[in-house]
């Protein structure tokens, strides 16, 4: 990898709990439930059923923010959003099911399995909880082929999802399995890239076997999915666009890998981009078309579900509005009726005890 390898990344990583981002006033249009549990968290788009999938929960070193800005300037966005650089910056592993009522079972992304130690590795037994089989998967779309995302569709050698045939890019299938990549890079990345290659190996073999790993190119729509390229993390770093009953959503994978820090600031990438530039400039072209659209989109690494909705703001600066913590645009009053007696309040799931303000506008 050219600027950081995974070998590098998995020692910066501690353990770490749920973060929250501030609410926003946002209209949705995604069915929720109330009642599911926080493994995973399910929601319709047009005729599809999309399952957000909880892998884990990591820290990042905040050392590894410092792409595209001087010192002074990271330090200047640190102190101004009270980031405290002796914690790690949390950052959230995601992954995206999608069902089209019709025996089409789609996975975007698989997660990291046993790659990352025991804080990640939980997205094939999500899916169960969410009442899927694993050999019921035909399709698992991969973003990029970083472990964090890849290593989850194998486990000891075998395919986790038998029936599946795996799909990724064809740039990014051969930056990572070339053999010429290595001698591009300098000496000093040579080991790192070695050792993910490694990983990223060891997960498609099953596939490879079964001839059922794939690649695709510009401009492909399979099985329901537009891919929308997203490059410069890794040079064929794709996203997803699901489209129904004239309604969008998208599945960005690692355009972001902070909330909080790179929609204050999109210039910003981190040490892992293999193409930091480039990752910018991706980064805030998505923001703006997707702020535009008002399309409801979704992240590999902000805080789960990763879904909301992306404002602009001034000054080239844009704001994250989390499904899950945005209140429904207001409606008109109602005459007042006669009160009733109280009732005690029905208990709700922590995870999703604020999903209730989205049932009002479903599609």
């Amino acid at each position: 990898m050219k600027n950081f390898s995974f070998a590098v990344l998995a020692a910066t990583l501690l353990t770490s709990q749920f973060v929250s981002a501030e609410p926003a006033f946002i209209q949705t249009e995604i069915k929720t439930n109330v009642t599911q549990p926080v493994g995973f968290y399910s929601f319709q788009v047009g005729a599809y059923k999309v399952i957000a999938l909880k892998d884990g929960t990591l820290e990042l070193s905040p050392d590894l923010f410092k792409q595209n800005l001087t010192p002074e300037e990271v330090s200047a966005l640190f102190q101004k959003l009270a980031v405290d650089q002796s914690k790690g910056i949390q950052t959230s592993v995601n992954a995206y099911l999608i069902d089209d009522g019709q025996g089409g079972i789609s996975l975007v992304d698989s997660g990291a399995a046993s790659c990352f130690g025991p804080n990640l590795g939980s997205i094939a037994q999500n899916i169960e909880a969410a009442g899927y089989k694993l050999n019921r998967v035909r399709s698992v779309f991969l973003t990029h082929l970083h472990p964090d995302h890849a290593c989850g569709i194998a486990k000891q050698g075998k395919a986790v999802f038998p029936n599946a045939t795996v799909y990724v890019n064809e740039q990014e299938s051969q930056y990572w399995l070339s053999e010429n990549t290595v001698d591009t890079l300098a000496a000093e990345k040579r080991d790192g890239y070695l050792a993910t290659v490694a990983k990223i190996k060891a997960a498609i073999a099953p596939y490879q076997t079964m001839r059922s790993f794939k690649t695709f190119s510009v401009g492909s729509v399979i099985n329901g999915l537009e891919v929308l390229p997203s490059v410069g993390h890794t040079p064929g770093h794709y996203s997803f666009i699901l489209k129904s009953q004239a309604k969008s959503f998208a599945i960005l994978g690692d355009v972001v890998h902070s909330y909080h820090l790179q929609f204050e600031q999109p210039k910003l990438s981190v040490d892992f981009d293999v193409d930091p530039v480039k990752a910018s400039e991706t980064r805030l072209a998505i923001f703006k078309r997707f702020a535009q659209e008002q399309t409801f989109v979704a992240f590999a690494h902000l805080p789960f579900p990763g879904i909301g909705k992306i404002s602009e703001m001034n000054d080239g600066q844009f704001r994250w509005n989390p499904l899950n913590l945005a209140p429904t645009a207001p409606t008109a009053p109602t005459a007042p009726t006669a009160p009733t007696a109280p009732t005690a309040p029905a208990p709700q799931p922590v995870a999703t005890q604020s999903a209730a303000e989205y049932l009002a506008n479903p599609l």
